[in-house]
């Protein structure tokens, strides 16, 4: 028998992923490395839209219409928004029922509304073809 040994590695700050939470009453929370990544700003609208061909999946776009939620700084870089509307709906199609989520942010994808933030896909088709900036 060769053992070899597994060195743990050294802790450190890790990288942080481009990602949104949202809680369970509803506010969406975009961190610092998804701000940075995409830039977001503050008093910018954003609107979570789900596919109608392709329920299960979910994108993030921002938008110059007033009737979608404005981002307000959260912190030094993160911003956030009251969206209640959107984690219903995420809360109703996946059975998740008031508790917080955290989506990874998956890349872009060209759609007829602009180029739209993948943050919830069944299809490794779409994946493949974000791009991660």
């Amino acid at each position: 028998m060769k053992l070899k040994p597994i060195i743990p590695l050294k802790k450190g700050p890790s990288p942080q992923s481009p990602s949104i939470t949202i809680n369970g009453s509803g506010t969406l929370t975009i961190n610092t490395a998804a701000v940075e990544r995409y830039g977001f700003k503050e008093g910018s609208h954003i609107a979570i839209l789900q596919d109608e061909d392709k329920p299960n999946d979910f994108y993030l776009i921002e938008t110059k219409d007033a009737n979608f939620p404005k981002l307000k700084k959260a912190g030094k870089v993160s911003l956030k928004t009251g969206y209640s509307a959107a984690k219903e709906a995420i809360d109703t199609h996946f059975g998740i029922e008031n508790k917080a989520i955290r989506l990874n942010l998956a890349g872009q994808v060209k759609t007829e509304l602009g180029t739209a933030i993948v943050l919830i896909t069944t299809s490794l088709k779409d994946l493949a073809h974000a791009k991660a900036q």
